[in-house]
Parts: C-alpha cells; structure tokens; sequence
C-alpha cells in the first residue's frame, strides 16, 4: 500500500467513526409517535378504493403488514412512517410508493410505481358492519 492510499484509508476511517446512526428514540418527539399510532389504528384492518387509472380497486391494509384483497397490490408490505403517511414496499425491493392521507383519513393520494398520479377514499371502517 503507498502512502497516499494509506492517507485515504487513515481519513475514511476517521469520517466514518464520526458519523453514526440517529437513535429513533432520541429523534422521535412524543407527538410524532402519537400521530404515527394514530393513523395506524385508523387504518389497519380497513377497506379502502384505490383509484388508479380508469379502475376502481378495493383493498385493506392488513393486519400481518401487508396489503389484502387488492388485484395488483396483494402482499405488498405497508408502514406507517408518519402521522399522515403510508410507505408501500415492493415485493421485489426495486422501489416505494407513499400514500399521503388527508386529516381525516378518509382519502389519500400517491404517484403509483409508474408515477402516475392516483388516490384513494375508504369503503368500509373497520368498525362498521
């Protein structure tokens, strides 16, 4: 190893025992928490109509984490990473899809995979019968 590589390999290993990982626990507000458990139970276990294109597609956000009943997006995993946002993960890893739910959580919307613009209202709480 030359001195010149041994310099930049001494200078990474010092940036990198500087930076390290934010601690949710110390980052996280306590009202930022209550929204996320908030929206989640609002959510979890409830019907919505997903609007994509000229379709109309019921689904629920599953209590096992990931997306039920829907023809596209069954088993896709959700998670809710705000008060007022859903984060979807592809099966495959290759990307994300957010869904921004109004203050009510009775709608959202989200660029599909595609980045076409789509939305979504609720069907059936899952509280009604």
């Amino acid at each position: 190893m030359n001195k010149k590589t041994a310099f930049l390999f001494l200078v990474m290993s010092v940036l990198i025992s500087f930076v390290k990982a934010e601690d949710p626990l110390e980052t996280t507000k306590p009202d930022e928490i209550q929204g996320i458990n908030n929206l989640y139970s609002k959510i979890v276990g409830s019907t919505w109509i997903h609007h994509y294109k000229s379709g109309k597609f019921p689904f629920t956000f599953g209590t096992n984490g990931v997306i039920e009943n829907h023809k596209t997006l069954q088993g896709t995993p959700w998670r809710v990473v705000s008060s007022s946002e859903v984060i979807l993960g592809r099966k495959d890893g290759r990307g994300k899809m957010i869904f921004t739910f109004d203050k009510k959580v009775e709608s959202f919307e989200n660029l599909d995979w595609d980045g076409t613009p789509t939305s979504g209202k609720i069907s059936q709480n899952k509280n009604s019968n």
